[in-house]
């Protein structure tokens, strides 16, 4: 479907941004287990152990979705797909992009990236429209907004 030229992976901070937030969940509840736990023999031991396994699992994790996600550019769409078991590809017409927004939480912003969304007016569920890690975040807004139009002067215009 896309050539292997015209993949563009996600920024490698996008490991960060989502394992900051995984850590953090997993390091509330090791201590929220601990204190529950506080009376039981051993049960600090039981504790490190789940915590452990949740971060090693966590990481495969996130390294696996890393590593799943790609997005392309073509001469007439926007690509992007995603999945670890079962992989979504979602398919947007340059003609058929109404908005682009930038979105750029405070981890997002410490380590330079932006998600992108794709907007078209059919209503979406959930992120399939996203791209959440880029670094080059203006210069791919850019790119989309200029692909958009080639896309619009090529005749396009009639399908929106």
């Amino acid at each position: 479907m896309i050539r292997e030229l015209e993949r563009r992976s996600l920024s490698k901070r996008a490991r960060l941004i989502w394992g900051a937030k995984g850590m953090l969940t997993i390091a509330v509840l090791a201590v929220l287990l601990s204190f529950a736990l506080s009376q039981t023999p051993g049960a600090l031991s039981y504790v490190l152990a789940c915590a452990l396994a949740a971060f090693l699992g966590y990481i495969a994790y996130i390294e696996l979705r890393f590593r799943n996600f790609y997005y392309a550019l073509t001469d007439s769409e926007v690509v992007i797909r995603h999945g670890i078991l079962r992989t979504e590809s979602t398919v947007i017409p340059y003609v058929k992009i109404q908005n682009i927004s930038i979105y750029r939480s405070l981890a997002q912003r410490i380590l330079g990236s932006a998600a992108i969304k794709v907007e078209t007016a059919e209503k979406q569920e959930g992120d399939h429209n996203v791209i959440p890690a880029v670094t080059d975040y203006k210069a791919l807004v850019e790119e989309i907004l200029e692909r958009k139009e080639n896309a619009l002067g090529k005749g396009g215009a009639e399908s929106v």
